[in-house]
């Protein structure tokens, strides 16, 4: 996938265990650090989302993604680079997480998620979540 000359492209996995979903809190010294977030980075060049999403879990988590399950594309513009976020929900990845450098992570129901501090694009992310399931 390609990048805009100002748009970068992002894609996530949100990790589907047991009603619970996966996410980490962003490390000390990165942009929005202590907010917690779904797996994902950068599409690199000659990638396509999901393959991204697929290796970016693997990256950072540990797990291996089964079925990716297209889920939204969210654009958001954040006042140090306009993002284009392509999300996918993997249901029942395989394996115990290895959560990259010792972040922190929790797997949470859809409802504590809407509690916790997060990037305004997540939350974005999270209203298609809802959607998809059911739960307006």
């Amino acid at each position: 996938m390609k990048e805009t000359a100002d748009r970068v492209d992002i894609a996530l996995a949100i990790p589907h265990r047991d009603e619970l979903f996966l996410v980490a809190r962003r490390a000390a010294g990165l942009h929005l650090a202590g907010h917690w977030e779904f797996p994902g980075g950068k599409i690199e060049p000659g990638e396509q989302p999901a393959e991204t999403a697929r290796r970016e879990l693997a990256e950072e988590t540990g797990l291996v993604a089964g079925e990716l399950e297209p889920l939204v594309v969210v654009v958001h513009d954040y006042a140090e680079a306009p993002l284009r976020f392509h999300v996918f929900v993997t249901r029942d990845p395989q394996g115990d997480v290895t959560m990259d450098a010792g972040r922190e992570h929790v797997w949470l129901s859809l409802e504590e998620l809407s509690k916790l501090e997060m990037p305004e694009a997540n939350r974005q992310m999270l209203r298609a979540l809802r959607w998809r399931l059911g739960r307006t």
